[in-house]
């Protein structure tokens, strides 16, 4: 498997100096604040191994040395000089990664001008000439989760098929729908090539709307050959990449031809539109598409800020996948929550930047990011008014701001930011994690809970916080009447009160109409019988359509969230 090693950089931007990643177990974390280097550090090792593989060793303008090693040997290379286990030899002779995948989180084209344009413009135009190959560099942008998405679906790693199903709720191709926006008029006046003349087979008819189970099991064949089943996913993302990327432009010859893709989704009896998944869904997916389908041992994976404007819950997933990697990813991160998790991970793995340069001291590495006006909130938790409503999960966030929305005397709660801590059991983890360590820069935090066990469970967990900081944090549960507070010492379920209880049974009448024999939520739910699904699911999608009338019942908790955030 490929492993950096040590890499030694002299006349390219702020850095300087030995950079030892010798002691790095699979990933290695270079963290920092903004200036520090760290994105230069992943721009200088593009440009070092662009130079060495497409490039013969040319074309790197600053001196340089960097081992690493790879298939059970150990090379060395700078310029006008190899060295394979210690010994001289020829360029030639050198082993270099199997392939090398960038994965930009931002706008910025820098790290595509310096180190990927030039290469991936000549695969595109090689590609028209039948002479189609995966590409050994890869420069993965935001955008491309939707193509991401897509290979996922095509794999048969069970792993990638528990991640579809258990984070993404997607059981099979068959439940997922494309509408892919090409030009068929364009595609008549192009030279066939391998990716077109796929694209032509799952296209019959000039069909836009695809069942993604045709793309999943439509044979591949490249020069004549049928591209083996485990290759397949990879092919998939391989050609989509080819026909949706950049313009034809005099860099380019080959146009592009597929202009947007719409993904929705069946879920239960509900059509869900995949474009509102939250970045950190959309990061998931294609850190997960990287290193289950695209990467493997021999690969150098660059992730440039994989983690930025993820919730907790997401950054701890996408940990699991960097970790499970066998390949070597190295990443940047100026996040202290990340941070905190690596440290208490794998604390080898994280390298701090200061000034171009590995500063050698790891003390209150957290507290440095959090002074550069960052927060240790990591900048995704903001809010205007340094208020905090913390709940269990999404349904709860969507339909509180859908209930604000429906009452317009209700809008200072507009600036409070409503978090999901992803299920009550997580609501300490999370406080700890996010908020403890800059509570003083928190006006209030409040946590919301179902008046239920589990709820029950957590409120009490949070004891020890609400006596430390009884005038910044407050608990309550869902209530129809907060006149009298709660204090419960166990919850039946027939005395349960969920968020699902406060939306009238009205706007998930279809759904009740199944069942027949149930008349709310409520009792749907103390009966255990019949599954809730279907109506958790049609709450939590459509809760923005619903009407004033059906969410009044929240009126109750907005008044009592106007007392605890001091609004009135």
């Amino acid at each position: 498997m490929f492993r950096l090693k040590k890499i030694q950089i002299d006349g390219y931007k702020n850095l300087a100096g030995d950079y030892d990643f010798s002691n790095n177990k699979g990933y290695i974390s270079l963290i920092g604040l903004n200036g520090s280097g760290k994105s230069n550090l992943l721009e200088a090792i593009s440009i070092i191994f662009d130079g060495l593989i497409n490039n013969g060793g040319t074309g790197i303008p600053f001196d340089y040395e960097i081992e690493y090693g790879i298939n059970g040997h150990i090379y060395t290379r700078k310029k006008r000089q190899a060295m394979k286990d210690g010994i001289i030899c020829k360029a030639e002779d050198l082993e270099y990664p199997s392939s090398l995948i960038a994965c930009y989180s931002g706008e910025d084209l820098r790290l595509w001008q310096i180190a990927y344009e030039k290469y991936h413009m000549g695969y595109f135009n090689e590609a028209v000439k039948q002479t189609y190959s995966s590409p050994t560099f890869l420069y993965i942008n935001k955008y491309c989760w939707k193509i991401a998405l897509i290979s996922l679906l095509c794999s048969n790693n069970d792993k990638v098929k528990d991640f579809l199903k258990y984070t993404l709720k997607i059981d099979s191709p068959s439940d997922v729908e494309l509408d892919l926006s090409y030009d068929d008029a364009k595609k008549a006046g192009f030279q066939a090539h391998a990716a077109l003349n796929w694209f032509d087979r799952i296209v019959q008819d000039g069909n836009q709307n695809i069942n993604l189970n045709i793309i999943a099991t439509t044979d591949i064949y490249i020069a004549g050959r049928q591209v083996p089943e485990e290759h397949k996913a990879k092919c998939v993302f391989n050609f989509l990449y080819l026909l949706s990327q950049p313009k034809k432009n005099e860099k380019n010859k080959i146009d592009k031809l597929i202009n947007d893709i719409k993904i929705s989704v069946n879920i239960g009896d509900n059509k869900i539109d995949f474009d509102d998944l939250s970045e950190g869904e959309k990061k998931l997916i294609l850190i997960e598409c990287i290193t289950k389908v695209l990467g493997d041992v021999n690969s150098l994976v660059l992730l440039d800020e994989p983690d930025a404007h993820t919730h907790i819950a997401m950054k701890k997933e996408l940990l699991k996948l960097i970790s499970e990697f066998e390949g070597q990813i190295i990443m940047t991160t100026h996040s202290p929550m990340f941070v905190k998790m690596i440290q208490d991970n794998e604390k080898n793995n994280l390298f701090y930047i200061e000034n171009g340069k590995i500063t050698e001291s790891r003390n209150n590495l957290i507290k440095k990011l959090s002074n550069d006006a960052l927060t240790v909130l990591d900048g995704t938790l903001y809010s205007k008014s340094n208020s905090y409503l913390l709940v269990e999960g999404k349904s709860d966030v969507n339909c509180i701001k859908a209930a604000i929305n429906k009452f317009p005397e209700f809008e200072k709660l507009q600036d409070v930011s409503i978090i999901s801590f992803n299920g009550a059991s997580e609501a300490k983890v999370f406080f700890e994690q996010a908020f403890k360590d800059s509570i003083d820069c928190v006006k209030h935090l409040a946590f919301l809970f179902d008046y239920d066990q589990d709820g029950l469970k957590e409120w009490r967990n949070l004891e020890d916080i609400i006596n430390e900081y009884p005038n910044k944090c407050t608990r309550i549960f869902y209530q129809r009447n907060y006149d009298e507070e709660l204090k419960p010492t166990s919850i039946d379920n027939k005395d349960s009160l969920l968020l699902e209880d406060l939306v009238h049974p009205s706007a998930y009448q279809q759904e009740l109409d199944r069942i027949h024999s149930i008349s709310s939520f409520h009792q749907l739910h103390a009966g255990g019988k019949i599954s809730e699904k279907p109506i958790k699911d049609r709450i939590e999608g459509h809760c923005r359509e619903f009407s004033q009338e059906q969410l009044r019942d929240f009126t109750p908790l907005l008044h009592k969230l106007f007392e605890v955030f001091e609004l009135n």
